[in-house]
């Protein structure tokens, strides 16, 4: 599948080749800005939030409520960078980190649940992802930026010594959040973004809404299907070349979707490329990984566990879906020639690209939940016009006809 302007066309892959910049997953999100598609497509609305592009889409039959879900999802979106951005000083998230090794913050609802939650995932993967992990990114950035290599093994020690999940203090009595060592950061970047899709997905059902799709630079969260439609569709985008995708996703068994790669955002040390996702048990560089999608019930659970599996890899990765369940996933390790790894899940909810079938293996060890898949074959065998366009990092498809052509 090749992307070309307005096009998403079938050809045969080119030469694999390495894209550093760039997204390991796009989404196609219909709509731009205020424009609505025709009848028997959808309506979708652009906004720009929390350091990123986001979109509210509603089928088209809710067209005339378009402006009003926005509205409701862009005041969930903007409180909850308010009170967790790390980059804000007025912050929640601010306030507990000025505070570590000093006394507890007391905080609102939402930001000590997301912090439990941050915990819990963390706890749960044994800490393979780990909200404390930024003294490791910023030794690393430091390196980048003063030319001299990557950090020496003093440095990452002393950061690593501020590394640790388990030095978080949630009391939820008394509603405080307290970091136990001076130095310590809390970032909660690895799920503020899924969480923030939950909440926007829960205030729009509470509204009556019952099917959109959020897209909130990448974490995705759906309910219902658009017109005419089973479920959304998502397209799966080649983390080796990011003008092909591997297939397509259909959301019917969960309403979460996201993914983590190293070609979105990086360092350069020396004229050698470093992803941005860290590995909390050593202060490396995942680098085993290309790029891991995971669906799961809740956007927040997939945005860490894919950033858990990423660091995991690929051996690792079985159990860690096994203990997390109910989740699917898809993992590309970083080598060629390229290996498509899927849950049996995933799989069964998955139209993969015919140039890359003969990628796919399955993941062995996993569980297998029943996906109750009512379209089958492949992406080339759509017979409807994609009324679409593309947007950061993952892309609800809404048809594709015979040539596998879509139209903005």
């Amino acid at each position: 599948m090749d992307i070309q302007g307005d096009r998403i066309v079938f050809r045969p892959a080119s030469r694999l080749h390495r894209i550093v910049v760039g997204l390991s997953v796009l989404l196609i999100v219909a709509g731009c800005g205020r424009q609505r598609t025709d009848e028997k497509s959808v309506s979708s609305r652009t906004l720009w939030v929390m350091g990123t592009q986001a979109s509210v889409t509603l089928p088209a039959p809710d067209a005339a409520r378009i402006d009003e879900a926005a509205d409701i999802v862009e005041a969930v979106f903007v409180d909850i960078e308010r009170k967790l951005s790390l980059y804000r000083a007025a912050s929640e998230l601010t306030a507990i980190n000025k505070a570590a090794g000093k006394k507890p913050v007391t905080v609102s609802p939402v930001t000590l649940n997301t912090v439990r939650l941050a915990y819990q995932y963390a706890q749960s993967t044994h800490g393979l992802f780990d909200p404390t992990v930024t003294p490791l990114l910023q030794r690393w950035h430091e390196a980048a930026t003063r030319r001299s290599g990557i950090p020496d093994a003093s440095d990452l020690a002393k950061a690593l010594s501020l590394v640790d999940y388990r030095r978080i203090v949630i009391d939820a009595e008394a509603s405080t959040v307290f970091l136990q060592r001076s130095g310590m950061v809390l970032d909660l970047g690895g799920i503020a973004k899924g969480k923030a899709a939950d909440l926007a997905a829960a205030t729009l059902k509470a509204k009556g809404y019952d099917a959109f799709l959020i897209d909130l630079g990448g974490d995705i969260r759906c309910a219902g299907a658009p017109a005419d439609q089973p479920a959304w569709r998502v397209g799966v985008r080649n983390p080796f070349d990011t003008s092909q995708l591997l297939g397509v996703l259909h959301m019917q068994e969960f309403p979460a979707v996201t993914t983590s790669g190293n070609y979105e955002r990086f360092i350069e040390i020396n004229g050698k490329r470093f992803g941005h996702i860290i590995d909390p048990r050593n202060g490396k560089m995942a680098q085993d990984m290309a790029g891991v999608t995971v669906t799961a019930e809740d956007a927040a659970k997939a945005d860490a566990l894919s950033t858990a599996l990423f660091v995991a890899g690929l051996e690792k990765a079985p159990e860690i879906i096994a203990h997390a369940s109910p989740l699917e996933a898809l993992l590309v390790p970083d080598r060629l020639p390229m290996e498509i790894w899927l849950t049996e899940g995933f799989k069964s909810a998955f139209e993969p690209n015919p140039e890359y079938r003969n990628a796919i293996r399955t993941l062995p060890g996993t569980p297998v939940f029943d996906q109750d898949m009512t379209t089958t074959g492949t992406c080339n065998h759509r017979s409807d016009p994609i009324k679409a366009r593309m947007t950061s990092a993952l892309l609800p498809l809404f048809s594709v006809d015979n040539n596998g052509r879509k139209e903005l």
